[in-house]
């Protein structure tokens, strides 16, 4: 990239783009619970919470892949500039 010219501005928010859209498809796909682009019949999952005894509490996580838009500390939920 850096032979065509491409500045290390561009190559650091491609970077970061990449990073982003591989963490927010990996909660996104954690959130649904299973692989839609298997046929069914296929396992599906659920993030629970456990206690300190690796006990379920009943409660289970989800919304992570909406959450992360939030957490973007440039503060542009994952687009570019």
């Amino acid at each position: 990239m850096i032979d065509a010219g491409v500045s290390f501005e561009d190559i650091g928010a491609f970077a970061r783009m990449v990073a982003y859209e591989s963490v927010f498809n990996v909660l996104e796909r954690i959130d649904t619970g299973y692989d839609h682009e298997v046929d069914e019949p296929a396992p599906h999952w659920e993030l629970v919470e456990l206690d300190e005894q690796c006990v379920p509490t009943g409660r289970s996580l989800g919304g992570l892949h909406e959450d992360i838009l939030s957490l973007d500390p440039s503060g542009r939920d994952g687009k570019p500039k």
